[in-house]
């Protein structure tokens, strides 16, 4: 799923999926970004001042995978899933990642708009706060969809030819119907613990619900 390196990398894949290649110990820096930021230049362009936002406030953000615990000096990432040690990232790890991705992002996207089209159905976002003061950031699946519907779309995703997993943060991602959804497993016993779906690089964001 993630790639070992010295530096951070940020790449697309044939199906435009997020490919980042970070040193070891930065793996779950990269589950977050992959399962709860996600490869999108608006997205990116709400979450960064979202983000610094919440750092001024010490406001909490819930997202599809982890709780963002932020303060002037970085944020710290608790796994909503799996029962790891929170992990603490400076703020020159995570803007440096955060911009990197925006620059490949906005440097991809005209040649990406020429060869591909939009996706012809939006993944929502939903941002709002909760009654404890957090703030909600996820994706979901279309109101419309069945739970039938989305339990197929799951269990396609994670039994797919194109299913990546990572062993160690307990992320995955595959495809179903031409569209990634990303979810998160128990590395020990393989259960699937939840999935959701990944905004499109192509997709344009409405405002977020909420």
């Amino acid at each position: 799923m993630f790639e070992e390196s010295e530096t951070f990398r940020c790449t697309l894949d044939e199906h435009l999926r997020l490919r980042l290649s970070v040193p070891a110990r930065l793996r779950p820096l990269a589950a977050w970004v992959h399962t709860d930021a996600q490869a999108n230049q608006q997205i990116l362009a709400r979450l960064i001042p979202g983000l610094q936002a919440a750092q001024q406030s010490r406001t909490p953000i819930l997202g599809n995978g982890w709780q963002v615990e932020p303060d002037e000096h970085g944020v710290i990432l608790h796994s909503a899933y799996l029962d790891r040690e929170p992990f603490g990232v400076p703020n020159t790890v995570l803007w440096t990642l955060l911009t990197g991705l925006q620059g490949l992002l906005a440097e991809s996207d005209a040649a990406l708009r020429a060869q591909r089209p939009e996706p012809a159905e939006i993944v929502p976002r939903l941002v709002n706060q909760d009654e404890q003061g957090a703030l909600r950031d996820y994706t979901y699946f279309p109101p419309s969809w069945s739970a039938e519907m989305i339990k197929q779309a799951g269990q396609g995703a994670w039994q797919s030819p194109e299913v990546l997993r990572d062993w160690d943060t307990g992320v995955w991602s595959g495809f179903w119907q031409g569209r990634e959804i990303a979810g998160y497993f128990h590395p020990d016993s393989g259960e699937v613990l939840t999935y959701f779906p990944v905004v499109s690089p192509l997709q344009r964001i409405p405002e977020p619900v909420g």
